[in-house]
């Protein structure tokens, strides 16, 4: 990123940490106008790309974590839930609710990772023939 004008890097920053560009703009100081013509730079774009696939492998390191605990919490949510006769407490309810969203996640993270692996893979092989 040592290639990108400090105005770029602000622009860039503030992308990842706002949802909208108008809300980068602010963040960072620049017209909207302005960060919309970085954003069409490829150099500028393949910065954030790259910028974004990391934050976003960081985000699949911490699921694989929690994917282990929210295993453990399952189990327990179920545990209590088959023990008690009327089906189970509200909290054991939204622990196990919470304990599988995670997992959904996880399962969602892991199918983006190996398809971003394997358009890579397509991408390299295309490259090569042209």
């Amino acid at each position: 990123m040592a290639h990108l004008t400090r105005n770029r890097r602000k622009a860039l920053e503030a992308l990842l940490a706002t949802a909208t560009v108008r809300e980068a703009a602010a963040r960072c100081g620049l017209g909207e106008r302005t960060v919309y013509r970085y954003l069409s730079a490829p150099e500028f774009a393949a910065a954030l790309q790259q910028r974004q696939d990391a934050v976003l492998a960081g985000v699949v390191v911490a699921l694989s974590g929690l994917s282990v605990e929210a295993v453990a919490d399952v189990r327990k949510a179920l545990q209590i839930l088959s023990a008690e006769a009327k089906g189970g407490s509200l909290d054991a309810a939204r622990l196990g609710r919470l304990a599988l969203a995670v997992l959904t996640e996880r399962r969602r993270q892991v199918e983006t990772a190996d398809l971003v692996a394997r358009v890579a893979k397509l991408e390299e092989t295309l490259g090569k023939k042209r």
